[in-house]
């Protein structure tokens, strides 16, 4: 039996932003850092666990999440996910179903 997506737990809204690739601005020079890809829309959240690492001498906290959302052919880790101003990283996808949703298991960026 397949999983579905199931809308009504898609209490979250989200903003899917991505790196832009060869875009420039009026000037001709490259575009650092994201723009949106899809603003405002619905997902549900899943809390998984939570790391503590050290990195460069400070104690550091990477919440991990899984997202769902309805299926789109754009969404890839080279995307980022954000939440209420916290932006999480997207580590792997998983399609549910027959182009039915997206699983994008992500982690918080620190």
């Amino acid at each position: 039996m397949l999983r579905g997506v199931n809308i009504g737990q898609m209490d979250r809204i989200i903003t899917i932003q991505h790196e832009p690739a060869g875009l420039t601005d009026d000037d001709g020079m490259p575009i650092d850092g994201y723009v949106d890809l899809f603003a405002n829309i619905k997902a549900a959240r899943k809390y998984k666990s939570a790391n503590e690492s050290q990195e460069a001498g400070k104690d550091t906290v990477r919440q991990s999440v899984i997202y769902t959302v309805r299926y789109s052919g754009q969404i890839n880790t080279n995307c980022i996910v954000i939440e209420n101003g916290v932006r999480f990283e997207i580590r792997s996808i998983e399609e549910i179903g027959r182009r039915q949703g997206l699983e994008m298991m992500c982690e918080s960026i620190v």
